[in-house]
């Protein structure tokens, strides 16, 4: 029987062991009282599950570009001017917030 070691684990993998591992956790503290239901609690459980997923987002970012057609859509992204580089991500990640908010009926 072969032993797998920890880094020859896909990444997805070794980023989703811990993201598990801390949702157990913190649901276990909401099921037995020891934390209270505050929407704090969602929004640290939310945080660190997006730190811990947030590179295998990137990489399945591009990667899904290029299986959809787009030739080498990282080195297009980085010909662009700088200002466009820093402008973009803001106003992704603001049109996303909002999309959640409005779909949380907030």
């Amino acid at each position: 029987m072969s032993r797998t070691s920890w880094r020859d684990l896909p990444l997805v993998v070794r980023r989703a062991v811990p993201a598990i591992l801390f949702a157990a956790l913190i649901t276990a503290g909401l099921v037995s009282h020891v934390l209270r239901r505050t929407p704090e609690v969602y929004v640290l459980l939310g945080a660190v599950l997006v730190l811990l997923f947030a590179r295998s987002a990137y990489t399945g970012f591009w990667l899904g570009l290029q299986k959809v057609g787009v030739r080498n859509p990282q080195a297009r992204w980085e010909t662009q001017t700088p200002l466009l580089q820093r402008a973009v991500p803001p106003l992704v990640i603001a049109a996303l917030v909002l999309l959640v908010a409005w779909a949380a009926g907030v």
